[in-house]
């Protein structure tokens, strides 16, 4: 065995003597081995078996090579059969063979696959046992990026062949310079090759000649490893035979890409495929090899892969671009292919990790390289994480960078909170220095803590609250507001200014703790405690001076806050709160206070006080009241056109009063409220630093698509409720801690997934509502209290069960019909819509039940409806949701009456009896309708349902059959 020093020497000397003619070679060795006749016994031998493996053509690369038999003719293989595979073409060759692309041709199926055999020619048993070698390393690989081999054999002529998966693409440079893929993109791709080649090491497999003529990137964008022919095994006992001739793998391997210890000789580990890779992931990233010039001869480059440093990648960019500045443009190189942007740009895209992680991967010494190709793909993936890597120095301030790099939003709000904080804590301590007295200092850190709590609820809070995934933020911010408040408000007596501060503070943390209306957090319980205590601080300063008009104007903003969030929990008392609010600002009008502040309460009053209402089922009440409210919103904002606030109140009242007149059934006078509506939250929208508007103007997308859906616009329903979706998913998105924003969200999607299972688009419409309903779970896992999320989600059920009836799927189907209605009637839930609509549910699921012949399980799901929705649709005034229930009810049951008058014979008093039972029901399903005003094309909920024309025609058929029964009667003499 030589030694590395003396296998040196002897490459070199090989290196130049396999370039001469025989004729010259000889005497070329005789000079240069005077004075060393072992070292010219050992060249003799090693050009011996050269000749003997017969190998030369394998320095030229596969795509330059013609395939020829030794005739000189085109292989004579294209055209015959090689086992049950028939070849078509020639495809290339290399290495140890050639290779074909094929199909199996034994009527078994047809399939096109890439047959390799051993060159022509070329059977020397090291040829041979190579080629065998290469067929055992594929049999035992099973990658999704490596070449797969599907089959194998020995040809008539004794010599071995195997078919591979064929593989359609180009190298992977080429692919990435065509496509102008991005760094990132490059990383990633190469990574995939990275998993190939950790895989076979796992398997004790070295390539030994990774380069990117041996990773054929598909159209789809997978590379797949290719050609194993000069791998070696690690575990002797797979290894067939002494087939690692040294010599012969000296002359397969391609420098440029070999490691320092494979050029000279030394033993192979699985770092040498590391080393490979650098290089790959050096041309990737630079568009150029590490230390190819224009002119390198293969000598110089493989002493230069021993001797020479790479220069880093960014560097080698920046140099390449200042060189091709100075060329003429004969279109774009693989590195201007990386990235269409300036030199910096591109230089400060591999500055740093990227430099670092490809150095190391091309370290000379094999043990200061990455410890395993996995390790390498790790850094990687670390960096496109924004994570320390392992190639770079682990400094505070490395580490520290990333962590900036990954969480930008949450450092700049937490440095904003944190500057604040030291300074006010600066401010406390120099006072604490100066004062003199216990009880001045005392005193100046009771007003430090009051200072900072409004701080902290009025300008910190409001600084952050916009940036995207500020919510675990802002809950700090107001969880220690918060302690600040109870502290403070144990000395407060007496102290009539800080019992102001307090109140509006309390009332300010509430709304952000829970309010439904404001992006919150959606802790409704916890915001409604806070806002009690600021109406009992409030009342009690009224108290002290009833006269005072800004005092009676705070208490009114406090009573209609609290009614809000009372109606919003689910608790009694928003309708008294509301009463209290308007009488004050009516008491304050009749004072001669007509400011702007006292009419903009007042409308909000009002708004209060309409959607109450229409809770309650008096719409005719909450369409009055809306009115009022936008005649007042209407004409502050004339006053004063360019207030922002202002403009607000008015685009929300028109599209409240578009809702209220749509739920009396005014629909289309409602159109031009809703247009007005979102015109003015459009404009504001613009604006993307107004989240507030944003969300509102989503929220009236959604309102306009339910009159639209009722009218029958479908198309038009749908396009609102995309529109809603498209600014509601971004903001959740980055706020996902945002109770509102992933309540609007989920709302967003189950209207969407309506609007499809209406228009027939079931397979949409199910996929949507599912989701829908996995964010309405992830609310309720956050917050179990809340009362909107399982509302809404039973709506998204039995929705689901619509789309799934529609398809086929019965049983999921009833399932989901199921759910609903138990998720619309849990105990304790006496809210009319949830019944009204949970009775809804048990119509969709009778007819459900009718639709698979179970006719008496059908007729009892309808009396459960009738049961829950007839107390409801009877009320005064009654629930509009109720009477849909009961008419489709009424209806259904008519429906079971007249199949069973189907079934029976028309003699037999059955049959009578059941038309007239279905004339009844139907006669009760037209009253009900005819108390619906202008009956929509869908319930308010979303669900399908008939019309009174249907139901008109079922009274016409019963009416019909009955007399048709009486005229066959009279006729025989029997007594009508």
């Amino acid at each position: 065995m030589l030694n590395p020093e003396r296998w040196q020497q002897v490459k070199e000397l090989l290196a130049t003597a396999l370039e001469m003619d025989p004729a010259a070679r000889t005497a070329y060795l005789d000079r240069a081995c005077a004075d060393d006749p072992p070292l010219r016994s050992d060249l003799d031998r090693y050009l011996a078996a050269d000749q003997e493996a017969g190998v030369e053509f394998l320095n030229t690369p596969a795509k330059e090579i013609e395939i020829i038999d030794s005739s000189g003719e085109a292989s004579p293989r294209v055209g015959r059969r090689v086992g049950p595979y028939q070849i078509v073409e020639e495809i290339g060759a290399g290495g140890m063979g050639e290779v074909y692309r094929a199909f199996r041709a034994d009527d078994q199926y047809r399939k096109q696959v890439a047959i390799k055999l051993v060159r022509a020619g070329q059977d020397s048993s090291f040829v041979v046992g190579r080629f065998k070698n290469e067929r055992q390393i594929l049999a035992s690989l099973d990658h999704p990026n490596i070449a797969r081999l599907h089959d194998g054999g020995t040809t008539e002529d004794g010599l071995p062949y195997f078919v591979m998966e064929l593989i359609d693409g180009q190298p992977i440079d080429q692919y990435c310079a065509e496509r102008g893929l991005s760094v990132p993109e490059r990383l990633k791709l190469f990574m995939q090759v990275c998993s190939a080649v950790q895989y076979a090491h796992q398997r004790l497999i070295i390539h030994r000649d990774i380069k990117p003529g041996n990773i054929l990137v598909a159209s789809d964008g997978t590379p797949k490893l290719l050609d194993f022919g000069i791998a070696k095994i690690l575990d002797p006992e797979a290894v067939t035979g002494q087939i690692d001739a040294t010599l012969t793998v000296f002359r397969i391997l391609t420098p440029g890409y070999a490691s320092p210890e494979q050029v000279k000789g030394e033993p192979i580990t699985t770092a040498s495929d590391v080393y490979s890779l650098g290089v790959v992931l050096y041309e990737l990233l630079t568009g150029q090899h590490p230390y190819r010039g224009p002119s390198s001869t293969p000598q110089e480059i493989a002493r230069a892969v021993c001797e020479v440093e790479p220069e880093r990648p960014s560097t080698a960019v920046r140099r390449m671009e200042t060189t091709e500045r100075h060329r003429d443009s004969q279109g774009p190189s693989s590195v201007t292919n990386i990235l269409d942007s300036s030199i910096e740009r591109r230089g400060k895209l591999l500055r740093g990790d990227l430099d670092n992680i490809v150095l190391m991967a091309l370290r000379k010494d094999p043990q200061r390289r990455y410890a395993s190709v996995e390790q390498f793909a790790e850094d990687i993936r670390r960096h496109l994480g924004s994570l320390p890597v392992l190639a770079r120095k682990d400094t505070v301030g490395y580490r520290a960078s990333k962590f900036v790099t990954r969480h930008k939003a949450g450092v700049i709000a937490a440095a904003v909170v944190l500057i604040i904080l030291l300074v006010a804590m600066a401010i406390t301590v120099r006072q604490a220095r100066i004062a003199r007295q216990e009880r001045a200092r005392a005193e100046r850190r009771f007003n430090d803590v009051r200072k900072l709590a409004n701080s902290l609820i009025f300008e910190i809070h409001d600084s952050v609250q916009n940036m995207p995934g500020a919510t675990a933020t802002r809950k700090l911010l107001l969880e220690r507001a918060l302690e600040y408040l109870d502290s403070l408000a144990k000395e407060a007596s007496g102290d009539v200014s800080l019992q102001r501060e307090l109140a509006a503070a309390y009332l300010r943390i509430g709304s952000l703790q829970g309010s439904t209306v404001d992006a919150s957090l959606g802790q409704t319980d916890v915001g409604l405690a806070s806002i009690k205590k600021s109406v009992a601080i409030r009342e009690a300063v009224a108290k002290a001076d009833p006269n005072n008009a800004s005092d009676l104007m705070n208490l009114a903003i406090a009573h209609h806050s609290l009614g809000r969030m009372l109606d919003s929990a689910g608790q009694p008392g928003a309708r008294e709160q509301a009463d209290q609010a308007l009488a004050i600002t009516e008491r304050l009008l009749a004072l001669g206070n007509t400011s702007s502040e006292v009419l903009g309460e007042r409308s909000i009053d009002y708004q209060l006080l309409s959607d109450l209402q229409d809770e309650s089922g008096d719409h005719a009440g909450a369409l009055d009241s809306i009115k009022k409210s936008l005649a007042i919103a209407q004409n502050l904002f004339r006053a004063n056109p360019k207030d922002r606030k202002l403009q607000r109140g008015a685009a929300m009242n028109n599209v409240k009063v578009g809702y209220a007149m749509s739920q009396i059934g005014s629909r289309t006078e409602a159109l031009p409220f809703f247009r007005s509506g979102l015109d003015l939250y459009e404009s504001m929208a613009r604006d993307q630093n107004d989240a507030r508007s944003r969300r509102e103007l989503a929220v009236a997308n959604y309102y306009y698509s339910g009159s639209l859906m009722m009218n029958g616009d479908l198309a038009g329903a749908l396009a609102a409720t995309q529109r809603a979706v498209a600014i509601i998913d971004p903001m959740s998105d980055a706020d996902p801690q945002n109770a509102t924003l992933q309540l609007d969200r989920a709302g967003g999607y189950r209207a969407v997934g309506t609007d499809f299972v209406l228009m027939g688009r079931f397979a949409e419409g199910e996929v949507t509502l599912r989701r829908a309903i996995q964010i309405f779970e992830n609310v309720l896992v956050h917050n179990p209290a809340d009362l909107q999320a399982p509302h809404f989600m039973g709506i998204a059920e039995i929705c689901l069960g619509e789309a799934l009836a529609k398809t086929g799927k019965t049983q999921a189907a009833l399932e989901s019909y199921q759910k609903g209605i138990a998720r619309l009637s849990r105990p304790g839930n006496d809210d009319p819509d949830n019944r009204s609509d949970a009775a809804t549910g048990q119509v969709r699921l009778g007819k459900a039940l009718t639709s698979l012949g179970r006719m008496q399980e059908a007729a009892t799901s309808y009396r459960k409806a009738l049961a829950i929705a007839e107390p409801l649709a009877a009320a005064k005034p009654p629930n509009t949701l109720a009477l849909y229930a009961v008419a489709e009810a009424y209806f259904a049951m008519g429906e079971v009456s007249r199949m069973v008058a189907a079934k029976s014979s028309a003699a037999s008093a059955r049959y009578k009896q059941s038309w007239t039972e279905a004339r009844e029901w139907y006669s009760k399903s037209a009253d009900a309708w005819n108390k619906i005003p202008n009956p929509g094309a869908v319930t308010p909920s979303g669900f399908p349902c008939g019309s009174p024309k249907v139901v008109a025609q079922a009274i016409a058929d019963s009416d019909a059959a009955l007399a048709k029964l009486r005229s066959s009667s009279s006729a025989n003499g029997v007594p009508r």
